[in-house]
């Protein structure tokens, strides 16, 4: 008897969609505390992270082709994985700082 992956597929696909979406989220609101409070490096930190947050969607994409077309779970290419680990650290560091600076504690 075969394995069956059930939804198992499809929610890996959904979990990397949903991720874009925070980086995308905190990349606004880093975007919008820069530009607002002319902090031209919390500008930048947003930028980066809406290009990674852009990159993450289009690998999300691809992945639910791959995911699609295999029939099971495949697992993600390691640098993938790393380097969707760092940007989703730097999203939630950047809404740290962008937070602290809102509010005039730095």
């Amino acid at each position: 008897m075969g394995r069956d992956p059930g939804l198992q597929a499809e929610r890996t696909a959904l979990a990397w969609s949903r991720t874009a979406l925070a980086m995308l989220a905190n990349a606004l609101i880093l975007l919008r505390a820069g530009l607002v409070g002319e902090r031209w490096m919390l500008a930048a930190i947003g930028l980066m992270l809406l290009f990674g947050a852009g990159l993450t969607h289009a690998f999300a994409g691809a992945r639910r082709r791959m995911l699609a077309e295999a029939g099971h779970v495949v697992a993600a290419p390691a640098p993938v994985l790393i380097g969707t680990t760092v940007l989703t650290a730097a999203c939630s560091g950047g809404a740290l700082l962008a937070i602290i600076v809102a509010t005039g504690r730095a």
